[in-house]
């Protein structure tokens, strides 16, 4: 399994200073729900604890109790999705962030996210990137969202890379 845990900071790191002020993913701090967001409390006792997979499992649940609109879960989720080899639920929250996307960054930082997941499980399955015609798709689309976003340089780049080596 390659390094993902570095590759998962910097793009939590670059995604959190990215997002300017008032964008949905600032503005959230969690779920707005009371049942949800005692779910998410327990998801981050959980981490605390260093317990990574029943803090996945509570953030998806949290995002499930407020109806898919819990932005911090959904991050959380394709976070530790990636780390956990979780590809399903990691997709759906990058789907449900890009369906909550209100401006041109939230929509270029959701394709960037959902394009993050398809990378990441392309290197741990060791597969050729250009077999995901998901990803194909996305980082274009990433680049119109938004033009001036450095991360999809790091995605494009390892995209055609691996159409030169296929």
């Amino acid at each position: 399994m390659r390094s993902t845990f570095p590759t998962l900071v910097l793009a939590c790191f670059l995604t959190s200073l990215l997002a300017p002020a008032g964008s949905a993913q600032e503005k959230s701090e969690g779920p707005t729900d009371p049942k949800a967001r005692k779910t998410y409390e327990k998801a981050l006792k959980y981490l605390h604890e260093h317990n990574t997979q029943s803090a996945f499992d509570e953030f998806k649940k949290a995002d499930k109790q407020d109806s898919g609109r819990c932005v911090d879960c959904q991050i959380k989720m394709i976070s530790y999705g990636a780390q956990l080899a979780e590809w399903k639920t990691a997709e759906l929250a990058a789907a449900e962030l890009l369906a909550e996307a209100k401006s041109d960054r939230d929509t270029a930082i959701a394709h960037y996210q959902s394009a993050f997941v398809l990378v990441e499980e392309g290197l741990q399955k060791a597969q050729k990137m250009n077999c995901s015609p998901a990803l194909t798709k996305r980082v274009p689309k990433l680049l119109l969202a938004f033009a001036n976003f450095p991360d999809a340089l790091w995605l494009d780049w390892h995209r055609t890379r691996a159409f030169k080596a296929g």
